[in-house]
């Protein structure tokens, strides 16, 4: 790798890049005396999600990569920062897929975060931070602006604006409150002895399953108390959090545990943020418990993390280890081995 020095006009040679051979595609950009370059591919072709810095006074080379990155693997995104944060977006995932993503790297936290965002016709382009802002670009126009956490606050060619983003916000901030306070609730379940309210009304658009349990549930209209079994009492209040809120709580047992009341609820764009969330997570010591889960309830994209991170890290792992596995699941960790 080289740096052009425009009053010498020259190029000057910088310490041989330390990541994969040979790529191409991947996202490079400068900030507070650092070089990042992020994904791209390799000579094969593979999309890659390695993060690494270059620091230009020590000239050396540091490795930021998460330990399971096939959720962030990127090709071709563009990337800026605001010196704390690096955020990477579009470009195409692992599938050579248009992502619509955007990737957000807390350097000195050194923590990863994916944002999903509305499916766009047009590719991204470009983005960078603005007044505490980020603004994305796509086809021929600038069209949404973020705050922190990642809400649009702005389009500037696509119809919204401040008023109706602050709008979305207190639309928002309503249902969290319906759902703390639960005014005018019209049914009540029971989960462990505890009764939990609700309304019946948002949960059967909400979620199919309620849509077919409340007819046969509530033969008797005075009695309006269902009772759950196959959930504890904290989780299903996860499961109302998440319908009334569209959120899912940061916590890695909830989430594992909401994982599996996606399947029984059939909530697939819950078993989505549950397997995102659980991907950026996985480790040495919750990977041997959160594979079976995600074989158990097709959880592919978990599932296929799993199966990488392990591969990656078997020489992390002892038969102690290994012995937790089923024998299903220990014959896909071979033959996982042996195709890829």
């Amino acid at each position: 790798m080289c740096v052009a020095d425009k009053r010498a006009g020259r190029f000057t040679a910088l310490r041989a890049f330390e990541g994969t051979a040979k790529l191409k595609f991947s996202s490079v950009m400068r900030g507070d005396g650092k070089l990042y370059v992020f994904g791209g591919e390799d000579k094969d072709g593979q999309v890659l999600s390695e993060l690494w810095e270059f620091d230009t006074r020590a000239k050396e080379w540091k490795n930021l990569s998460a330990e399971n990155g096939e959720i962030l693997a990127r090709t071709g995104a563009v990337m800026c920062t605001d010196g704390d944060r690096l955020y990477i977006c579009g470009g195409r995932n692992s599938k050579k897929e248009q992502s619509d993503d955007i990737i957000v790297y807390n350097i000195d936290e050194d923590k990863w975060e994916v944002y999903r965002l509305e499916a766009w016709n047009e590719p991204i382009h470009s983005c960078y931070r603005y007044n505490g802002q980020l603004l994305v670009g796509r086809g021929r126009r600038i069209d949404v602006g973020y705050n922190n956490e990642m809400k649009p606050y702005l389009e500037i060619f696509g119809g919204k604006n401040k008023e109706s983003a602050k709008t979305q916000d207190n639309t928002l901030q309503d249902f969290r409150k319906l759902f703390s306070q639960m005014p005018y609730h019209d049914i009540t379940f029971k989960v462990e002895n505890q009764e939990i309210p609700a309304h019946r009304a948002l949960l059967s658009i909400r979620c199919p399953h309620f849509m077919q349990v409340f007819p046969a549930g509530i033969k008797d209209p005075a009695n309006k108390v269902i009772e759950i079994a196959d959930i504890k009492a904290d989780i299903f209040k996860g499961l109302l959090e998440y319908l009334y809120c569209g959120e899912v709580p940061e916590d890695e047992k909830t989430v594992a545990e909401l994982l599996k009341a996606s399947e029984i609820y059939q909530l697939q764009d819950l078993q989505n943020k549950c397997e995102d969330y659980l991907v950026l997570n996985l480790r040495i010591d919750n990977v041997t418990t959160l594979a079976p889960l995600a074989s158990k309830y097709k959880a592919l994209k978990l599932k296929n993390a799993a199966l990488r991170f392990i591969k990656a890290n078997e020489n992390k792992f002892d038969e102690g280890d290994l012995s937790q596995f089923d024998k299903d699941f220990l014959i896909e960790i071979i033959s996982f081995k042996q195709t890829k």
